[in-house]
C-alpha cells in the first residue's frame, strides 16, 4: 500500500506489553516516514529505542533509501504509566511515493474513514485493522453539486479565508471528491450522521451554512435553511451519493451511524439489514448497495467486541451496485474501432443478441453541437421474425415516424468528446438486430472513433456490415 499522511494500525493488545512492528517500506530519501506511538505519560518514562515526540508519545524513523527494506520495531510500554498506545505510520516530510507493506497482523485492507473527530475515534476504538482518516470533516453532502461562483469569488476575497478553513473552501470549490481520488486506499468507510448539516441553495447549487461561512458572508442573508431529513435536503445528499460511488469506483464504500444500534450484514444476505436509518429510507440505500455495521450499542457506549475490517470485507466483496461497478463487463463485442464520419458509418445487422446489453460509444461534435440531433437507432423485431410495433417508452426507447429511424434513444448534451453508454433492455418477445448511429438533420459533422457492445453474457454474434470484422472478447 501507499502512504498517504497517516496510517493507524489497530491490532490486539499483546499479553506481555510488548509491540512489534515490522514490514518493508520504499521511501524515497527526499521523504521521511516515521513509526509513532502516542501514549500518556511524559519525556521522564523512557521507551528503550523510541525519541519522545513534542506533541505527546513516542515515535522512531523508517528506512529511506530509496530502495525496498526490512524493519522491526519493539517497543515495550507499561499500561499503568503509558496507557494503551495508539500506532501509527506517518508522512513526517515530503512528496515522494512511500510504498510500505506490514507483515505480522494478517492481510488488512487499507481504510480509509470520512467523518468528525468524535466518530473516527470512535471507529478506530472499535475496529482492528489498517485505518487512514480523509482531511475532511464535511463536505459529503453537497460534494456532487457544481460550484457556486459567486460564494467562490467571495471567498477568494476574504484574506486569510482559504487557509483558515480548509472544509469551506473544499465545499465552495467542489473538490471534496478530487481530493477523494487522490488517495490511495482498498476501502472507504464513511460516517453518515456526522457528515450531515444544514445547507443552503444559492447561485444555483448548494453548500453548507456554517459559522464560519456565514462570518464571511458567503451565505446570504436571508437564505433558506435546508436541514437533514427534508426531501430537498435528501435529493441532494442522495446526488452526492452517487457522485461518492463514482469517484470511488471499484473499491466497495461503508456506511456507518452513530449511536444506533444496527446489525451487521447476514453473510448470505442479497443486501443489507438495515434496522436503523436515520437520513435516507432503507429502500433507497438498499439501491445504493452500501454496507451498514454498528459504530456503538444503543445509549452511546461504546461495543466492547472489536470488529475486524478483514473479516468484514471478506464477508461482502462485491456487493456492487450500477454506479459502483465499472462499465466493463465479461463479453464485448467491438463494431468500431477507427474515426468514422456519422453519414459515412452503416446500419450494422446482428443476430443472436441477449436481451440485456450496453452500447458504448466514443463520439466527436463541434462543441456547439444541437442538443437532441444525434441518436442511436435500433432495429427490433418481434418473436415471429416481424417487425416491432409497440410502445416501449417504459423502456427508455422512443419511436419516431421519420424514414429510417423507428425505434431510437437519444445522445446526451456533448461538447467536443464524449464517452456515451446506453443501457438497452427490451422485454422477452423483443429482440435487437441492428443499431446504427443518426443525425436527425444534417448539421455539423459527426466523428465515431469507437462502438462497442456490452454484456455480462457471450455475444456470439454475426455482423453484416462493409466494416472490418471486430475483435470479440
Amino acid at each position: 500500500m501507499y502512504l498517504n499522511q497517516a496510517i493507524t494500525l489497530k491490532f490486539p493488545k499483546p499479553r506481555d506489553g510488548e509491540y512489534t512492528v515490522s514490514g518493508w517500506i520504499k521511501c524515497p530519501p527526499d521523504s521521511r516516514a516515521i513509526l509513532r506511538f502516542l501514549t500518556a505519560g511524559t519525556p521522564s518514562d523512557s521507551v528503550d529505542g523510541l525519541h519522545w515526540a513534542a506533541k505527546g508519545g513516542w515515535y522512531k524513523y523508517l528506512p529511506s533509501s530509496g530502495e525496498s527494506e526490512h524493519f522491526e520495531v519493539r517497543a515495550m510500554f507499561d499500561e499503568y504509566v503509558h496507557g494503551t498506545p495508539e500506532v501509527r505510520i506517518e508522512r513526517w516530510f515530503g512528496n515522494g511515493e512511500i510504498e510500505i507493506y506490514l507483515q505480522g497482523h494478517g492481510s488488512q485492507p487499507h481504510t480509509l474513514f470520512w467523518g468528525s473527530d468524535d466518530a473516527y475515534s470512535n471507529f478506530v476504538d472499535t475496529n482492528w485493522g489498517l485505518i487512514e482518516r480523509f482531511p475532511l470533516s464535511s463536505c459529503l453532502v453537497t460534494a456532487g453539486e457544481p460550484k457556486s461562483w459567486d460564494a467562490l469569488n467571495r471567498l477568494q476575497s476574504c484574506k486569510g479565508s482559504l487557509t483558515n478553513s480548509t472544509e469551506l473552501a473544499a465545499d465552495i470549490r467542489k473538490i471534496a471528491l478530487e481530493r477523494l481520488q487522490e488517495y490511495s486506499y482498498d476501502v472507504l468507510v464513511i460516517d453518515i450522521d456526522s457528515l450531515n448539516s444544514p445547507i443552503v441553495t444559492h447561485d444555483r447549487t448548494y453548500f453548507e451554512a456554517t459559522r464560519y461561512a456565514r462570518a464571511l458572508g458567503i451565505v446570504p442573508v436571508d437564505a433558506r435553511i435546508i436541514n437533514p431529513g427534508s426531501k430537498e435536503y435528501t435529493a441532494v445528499l442522495w446526488r452526492s451519493l452517487i457522485a461518492l460511488l463514482q469517484a470511488a469506483r471499484p473499491r466497495p464504500v461503508f456506511i456507518t451511524w452513530q449511536n444506533h444500534k444496527t446489525e451487521i450484514t447476514d453473510s448470505k444476505a442479497a443486501s443489507p439489514n438495515w434496522k436503523s436509518v436515520s437520513l435516507l429510507n432503507r429502500k433507497e440505500l438498499g439501491k445504493l448497495g452500501f454496507l451498514d455495521f454498528h459504530s456503538s450499542v444503543s445509549g452511546g457506549e461504546v461495543a466492547s467486541q472489536h470488529r475486524n475490517l478483514r473479516e468484514l470485507v471478506k464477508l461482502h466483496p462485491f456487493i456492487l451496485d450500477e454506479h459502483l461497478s465499472t462499465i466493463e463487463r465479461p463479453f464485448s463485442l467491438e463494431i468500431v474501432s477507427m474515426p468514422l464520419e456519422v453519414k459515412e458509418l452503416p446500419k450494422f445487422t446482428l443476430q443472436g443478441m441477449p436481451r440485456h446489453f450496453e452500447v458504448s460509444v466514443d463520439v466527436l461534435v463541434a462543441n456547439n453541437y444541437r442538443d437532441k440531433n444525434l441518436l442511436l437507432t435500433l432495429d427490433l423485431e418481434s418473436q415471429d421474425g416481424a417487425p416491432a410495433d409497440e410502445n416501449l417508452s417504459a423502456y427508455s426507447i422512443a419511436r419516431s415516424k421519420m424514414e429510417g429511424i423507428d425505434y431510437y434513444r437519444y445522445f446526451p448534451s456533448i461538447q467536443g468528446s464524449k464517452t456515451v453508454t446506453f443501457k438497452v433492455g427490451l422485454p422477452d418477445h423483443i429482440r435487437c438486430i441492428g443499431i446504427g448511429i443518426k443525425q436527425v438533420r444534417e448539421l455539423d459533422p459527426v466523428f465515431i472513433s469507437r462502438i462497442e457492445i456490452l454484456s455480462d453474457v457471450i455475444i456470439d454474434v454475426p455482423i453484416v456490415s462493409n466494416i472490418d470484422q471486430p475483435r470479440r472478447g
